[in-house]
């Protein structure tokens, strides 16, 4: 079965291939989409492009987007779809991080949250393994051979 492109004259492989950009192209433009519109589900998932730019696209992280333009006149519509979507890429509003980590201060704000818990149980901290005490010279050391450790085990 042979596909035909009448514009740019692709068929077979390079006919799959732009299809598979336009898809890339299209989830890219779901995101974006609702990125700008305030939806509480940002449809991320849908296609693997879109997945790995979850970061980028609305995350955290600094994005650039360049825009080809061409002064042609039969491109003109590709042109014109083109500005609209960078248009609707400029809308979009990246998350900032608090303090430049956001995990830092997550992790600071469940450490009081656990400890404000702890003063409501009227639990008291225990000191962790580490801070125990050590036997000192003057600590009596029992005699560890085989027959003592049967009697009295530790």
């Amino acid at each position: 079965m042979k596909f035909y492109s009448l514009k740019r004259g692709a068929c077979g492989i390079q006919l799959k291939e732009a299809q598979s950009i336009n898809k890339s192209l299209s989830a890219l433009g779901d995101v974006i989409s609702a990125l700008t519109s305030g939806n509480k589900h940002i449809p991320y998932r849908n296609h693997p492009l879109t997945t790995l730019m979850s970061d980028s696209v609305g995350g955290t992280a600094k994005t650039l987007m360049f825009l080809c333009c061409s002064p042609a006149d039969y491109n003109r519509f590709e042109t014109g779809n083109s500005l609209d979507f960078a248009q609707r890429c400029k809308d979009v509003k990246n998350k900032n991080a608090i303090d430049g980590n956001d995990q830092t201060s997550q992790i600071k704000a469940l450490k009081a949250q656990l400890t404000k818990m702890k003063k409501e149980k009227g639990d008291s901290p225990k000191p962790s393994a580490g801070l125990m005490k050590k036997p000192t010279s003057k600590t009596p050391v029992k005699n560890l051979n085989a027959k003592n450790l049967l009697k009295n085990p530790i």
